[in-house]
C-alpha cells in the first residue's frame, strides 16, 4: 500500500512539473517580397522567387510554431504574379495558413491583392479577417486564429497599423481590441505596429492595454527591428496574456525585408 502511494504521489508531482507547455512565435513584414530594395515595383519575378526562398530558409533554421506576417502578397502585377503565403507554407513546413486580403482589387486590369497572414504548424479554427478601412488610403488590418496547444487554446494575431499618423493607429487599435476582447482566452498579438513603447497613446500600449497584453523588454533598445540594415526603431512586437511567460526573445540577424523578424520563445501556463 505505501508503495502505491508513493508512486502514486511520484506521478502526481510529475504531472505538476510538465503542466507548462512551450510554444515557438514569430512575426516578420514580409515588404511583399521586395527584400532591400527600395520597391516592388519594375522588379522581375526571379527577385521575389529568391527572397521568399531566403525567407523560408531562415524559417526552416527558426522553426516557428506560428508565424505572422505582413505585407504579405497573394496575386500581385507588382511582386510576381503568384502566392507569397501559399509559397512560404509548403517551403517553410508551415502546413496551416489564413491570409487576410485586405486590399483586394484591381488596378488598371491588374491584380492587387495583399495584407496580414498567419501560417501554421498547428491548426487554425476560428479565423477571422479585418480591413480597418478608415479612409481611402488605408490598407492595414489583422487576422485572428485559434491554435491548441497542451489542452490549452490560443488566440493568435498578426497585425499591420498604419505607418503615417498616431491618430490613425488609435482608431486601429481601438477597432481591435474591441473586436478581439470577446474571445476570452490566451492571446498572442505579433506584427507592425509601426510605433515604438515610448508613446503612451499610440497604438502598441492601446492595444497592450486594452487586451491585457505585455511585451518583451519593451525599452530595449537592442531589440530594435527598422530599419533592418541598420535598426533604429523597434516597430515589430510580440505581446502576450499575463498567463504566458517570454522564455527567450530574438531579432533575426537576417535581411530579409526592410523590417527584422522576430522570434519569442513562451511557454503557456496550463489550468
Amino acid at each position: 500500500m505505501t508503495a502505491r502511494i508513493l508512486t502514486c504521489l511520484v506521478l502526481a508531482a510529475a504531472g505538476c512539473m510538465q503542466r507548462d507547455v512551450a510554444l515557438r512565435v514569430a512575426t516578420l513584414n514580409l515588404a511583399h517580397g521586395r527584400g532591400s530594395a527600395l520597391s516592388q515595383i519594375g522588379l522581375p519575378p526571379s527577385t521575389f522567387e529568391a527572397n521568399l526562398h531566403a525567407v523560408a530558409a531562415v524559417l526552416l533554421r527558426e522553426r516557428p510554431d506560428v508565424l505572422a506576417v505582413q505585407e504579405a502578397d497573394a496575386e500581385c502585377f507588382w511582386s510576381g504574379r503568384f502566392d507569397h503565403v501559399e509559397r512560404l507554407a509548403g517551403a517553410g513546413e508551415l502546413p496551416h495558413r489564413f491570409h487576410g486580403l485586405h486590399v483586394n482589387t484591381r488596378t488598371l486590369n491588374r491584380p492587387l491583392r495583399y495584407g496580414t497572414a498567419l501560417l501554421s504548424r498547428l491548426h487554425l479554427s476560428d479565423t477571422v479577417s479585418h480591413a480597418f478601412r478608415l479612409d481611402a488610403l488605408d490598407t492595414k488590418g489583422y487576422v485572428a486564429a485559434d491554435i491548441e496547444r497542451g489542452g490549452r487554446r490560443l488566440c493568435v494575431v498578426s497585425v499591420h497599423l498604419d505607418f503615417r499618423f498616431e491618430r490613425t493607429r488609435r482608431r486601429q487599435a481601438d477597432a481591435m481590441v474591441e473586436a478581439l476582447r470577446s474571445r476570452g482566452r490566451p492571446m498572442i498579438v505579433m506584427g507592425d505596429f509601426n510605433c515604438d513603447w515610448s508613446a503612451a497613446d499610440d497604438g502598441l500600449r492601446r492595444t497592450a492595454a486594452g487586451l491585457d497584453l505585455r511585451a518583451f523588454r519593451p525599452e530595449d533598445d537592442g531589440l530594435r527591428t527598422f530599419p533592418s540594415n541598420a535598426p533604429a526603431r523597434r516597430l515589430d512586437w510580440i505581446l502576450i496574456s499575463p498567463d504566458i511567460e517570454f522564455r527567450d526573445y530574438r531579432c533575426w540577424p537576417d535581411v530579409l525585408s526592410d523590417h527584422l523578424g522576430v522570434t519569442a520563445e513562451i511557454v503557456i501556463r496550463r489550468l
